[in-house]
């Protein structure tokens, strides 16, 4: 009788641990996916319609721009480039970047995370999986791609790295609309009234 109440405690507080981690899980999910989303709005803001007037001061036209358009990679970026970026380098150009930041970021990046959708963006997302991505490529690089999607810009982001109070993030964005016009820079962000903005940024690339 013993050894069967033990077995039913072993069994819910089982349940309990496992149920504990699934909540955490999505809770992770949705804190990355959070922080990206305030990274793509930040980084591919809308631009405002431009007021044009006469030497009366009256209006001459009103312009108005097209909302932004971009091509955005769904898993999101593990590559090699970042291991050689040790904490000692960041921490030279980017001064609010701690040890656990950084560390949470190679190693949340060891791992895919699939960007289900950016929320609150206010403009055009169009969502590539990478073999969708190297199907175009295989069939005539850049000018395969630019008869789809334009010169809209090709973007790739990573997983954030947070900090311990779940305030401070380093992320790695890159964007590219030809072979040679695109950058990759890593950010740190700041957590601002529930607004993931950028502190900083650093440059990795630029073609």
């Amino acid at each position: 009788m013993k050894d069967r109440k033990y077995i039913i405690m072993k069994y819910k507080l089982f349940v309990v641990i496992l149920f504990l981690n699934c909540i955490n899980i999505f809770g992770q999910k949705e804190l990355e996916i959070k922080i990206i989303s305030d990274l793509i709005i930040e980084l591919f803001p809308q631009k405002p319609n431009d007021t044009i007037y006469n030497r009366k001061g009256k209006i001459k036209k009103i312009r108005s721009f097209q909302k932004p358009q971009i091509v955005l990679i769904t898993e999101t970026d593990t590559s090699h480039r970042y291991h050689p970026y040790s904490f000692e380098y960041f921490k030279e150009y980017l001064k609010s970047i701690d040890s656990v930041t950084h560390s949470d970021f190679l190693s949340n990046n060891k791992t895919i995370l699939t960007i289900d959708s950016i929320h609150g963006f206010d403009g055009n997302i169009t969502y590539l999986t990478n073999s969708e991505v190297r199907q175009i490529f295989d069939k005539g690089s850049w000018t395969a791609y630019h008869k789809q999607y334009g010169y809209n810009p090709l973007v790739r982001i990573s997983r954030p790295g947070i900090n311990t109070n779940k305030n401070l993030a380093l992320a790695y964005c890159s964007w590219t609309s030809d072979e040679l016009a695109g950058i990759g820079i890593f950010l740190i962000l700041e957590k601002v009234n529930e607004i993931w903005i950028e502190k900083e940024w650093l440059l990795a690339w630029k073609s």
